[in-house]
């Protein structure tokens, strides 16, 4: 199969928002695979090498992965928790109960408060997103949360804060109200009416503790409910979410669900730009849970193993949202590790291993410009069918996202190959580039679609580097069959 593949320095889309980058912490799985508690929090006294009670070897493949920005206490977790429970000494902490549907009789021994999930986010150099309690809690109690984080001064809860070993505010910049609550499963379920009321007076009394912060409101597929929010809450704010999961199992139509997510969220742009005049206030997409969601996690999603067809599925995913950058502000790969519906980190007791997500998270993260281009691929399509009630035709087997630094004088061209058989030849023509030289590529690959990487073989699925030449305005490059390939590239546009 051939393939061409065009793109022009000065046709560009817009900056590359860096908190698409972004992962999830919550109260969610079972001894064992649990997505904080014997994996991120093993404590200060545990026989596991730790910092300040964070577990060392997550520490540092999280920071290798580079997240830049983390959601937590959930998810559904979220509309259960006060997080008042969670500070001061850790030993006077109550031992509590998180009721939600997916994780029943959940027990939360706040060990993991918000002083350590603010010391997690600094050691990994990712920005916290906190997200309050809709389902039993009140707008009180998440403007007291605002204070205790972000006030300085003589207000309770910022000395509250100073009291509890934090003199310096956290500032805490992005808070979310609530989580899927158009959903039956969640505690505090309610109608679209009553949601954008509810997001109108969080949302209000919140900013009045610090006007600075940035505020994401529950959003959905559902065009009614985005409706109300947007004309009711529209003014307050800055964020409408969107949760994107994917349950197929045919390798097809999985690495087509990116596309899915593109018409899905053009959807969402449209109806915000419809409502909320851009040119007065800019309300950005919060992707803020996206995976895949196999058979084999089961209806609480404990575990599933994800393979090399996971990994290409999330790089479709990067390509869908940087593309739309002027319209997504946020994403949130759920969860970081294990479960959840399961991360891109898997821990035992004694060690981990990265999974497919986290090497496509991690190529995209590490080899990507800050400026989005156009490009244009002519190349072979397929069918995918019906994927969440939208027909997917004419998908291409090669996708191409095409980003530019101008300070490192970098072009970096990122190429899925969708198909599973065979390698495509591709000629690459760049235009509007003074000069080009040598570059590197790094191709995230394996032997077959359903590779995966476990505690026995944690490189069956891998990044592989090499060096490319003879780069010129128009050359050849062979994508092989079931990849995502960066070609990162030397280069200075005119």
């Amino acid at each position: 199969m051939e393939a061409k593949i065009n793109v022009d320095s000065r046709d560009r889309i817009g900056n590359l928002n860096i908190h698409v980058f972004g992962t999830m912490l919550e109260n969610w799985g079972e001894p064992g695979r649990h997505t904080i508690y014997g994996s991120i929090w093993v404590g200060e006294n545990s026989s596991i090498p730790n910092v300040r009670g964070l577990r060392k070897d997550v520490l540092e493949a999280t920071k290798k992965m580079g997240p830049t920005i983390i959601r937590w206490p959930g998810g559904c977790p979220a509309d259960v928790y006060h997080w008042l429970d969670g500070v001061g000494p850790r030993e006077e902490r109550p031992q509590t109960v998180l009721p939600t549907f997916w994780s029943v009789d959940v027990e939360e021994t706040n060990e993991f408060g918000t002083h350590e999930f603010i010391d997690f986010c600094r050691e990994v150099g990712a920005d916290p997103y906190i997200n309050v309690n809709v389902g039993t809690g009140t707008p009180e109690e998440a403007a007291n949360w605002v204070e205790y984080c972000n006030r300085e001064g003589k207000t309770k809860y910022a000395i509250m804060r100073v009291k509890n070993g934090h003199p310096e505010p956290f500032n805490v910049k992005y808070w979310g109200i609530g989580n899927e609550l158009y959903g039956w499963w969640e505690v505090g379920h309610m109608d679209a009416e009553e949601h954008a009321c509810v997001a109108f007076e969080y949302a209000k009394v919140m900013k009045m503790v610090d006007p600075t912060i940035k505020v994401v409101a529950v959003g959905c597929d559902q065009d009614e409910w985005n409706y109300q929010l947007l004309k009711k809450a529209g003014r307050n704010i800055d964020f409408v979410s969107i949760h994107k999961y994917y349950r197929y199992e045919d390798y097809y139509t999985l690495v087509a669900c990116p596309l899915e997510a593109k018409k899905s969220l053009e959807r969402l742009s449209n109806l915000i730009n419809a409502i909320i005049d851009p040119a007065e206030r800019e309300i950005k997409i919060a992707v803020d849970e996206w995976n895949v969601w196999h058979k084999d996690a089961g209806p609480r999603a404990f575990y599933q193993r994800l393979t090399l067809q996971d990994g290409l599925f999330a790089a479709g995913m990067f390509h869908t949202m940087h593309k739309m950058c002027n319209s997504v502000g946020m994403a949130n790969l759920c969860d970081l590790i294990n479960s959840g519906p399961c991360g891109p980190i898997v821990t035992n007791e004694e060690t981990l291993f990265v999974n497919p997500e986290y090497l496509a998270f991690s190529l995209y993260r590490h080899h990507i410009g800050d400026i989005v281009l156009h490009s244009s691929t002519e190349v072979d399509t397929y069918n995918a069918g019906e994927i969440l009630n939208e027909k997917i035709d004419n998908v291409p087997y090669l996708d191409c996202l095409a980003t530019l630094s101008e300070e490192k004088g970098k072009l970096y061209l990122a190429v899925i190959n969708r198909h599973r058989d065979e390698d495509i030849e591709c000629t690459i023509k760049l235009r509007d580039f003074r000069t080009l030289n040598e570059g590197e590529v790094y191709e995230l690959n394996a032997e077959d679609v359903m590779s995966a990487n476990d505690f026995d073989s944690p490189d069956n699925v891998r990044i592989t580097k090499k060096k490319i030449s003879s780069v010129a305005t128009s050359f050849n490059y062979i994508f092989p069959r079931h990849s995502a390939t960066v070609l990162e590239i030397t280069a200075h546009p005119v």
